[in-house]
């Protein structure tokens, strides 16, 4: 089983699936993937990025969840589309 990513670490399933729901669809999808086991290029594939960008994807939704986390708010990031 693969470990967790940092901010989903030390806090309760709940608080960290309201945080989850709080960031736009890809970020939110890609984080709920990997926590899930699935392969990073299926992750890819599901968010619509290149293989390449996958782990930038994820490093950046890991930060902004871990500031959701912390009490902040999500901001929005240039070049990434919230298709809700």
């Amino acid at each position: 089983m693969p470990s967790k990513p940092p901010a989903a670490r030390d806090v309760s399933a709940e608080l960290r699936a309201t945080a989850l729901s709080k960031l736009s669809r890809p970020y939110s999808l890609a984080l709920r993937l990997r926590i899930a086991g699935v392969d990073p290029g299926l992750i890819a594939e599901c968010v619509d990025v290149e293989f390449e960008a996958i782990e930038p994807l994820l490093e950046l939704a890991e930060a902004k969840l871990s500031t959701l986390l912390a009490g902040g708010a999500e901001q929005p990031s240039p070049g990434v589309v919230d298709d809700q």
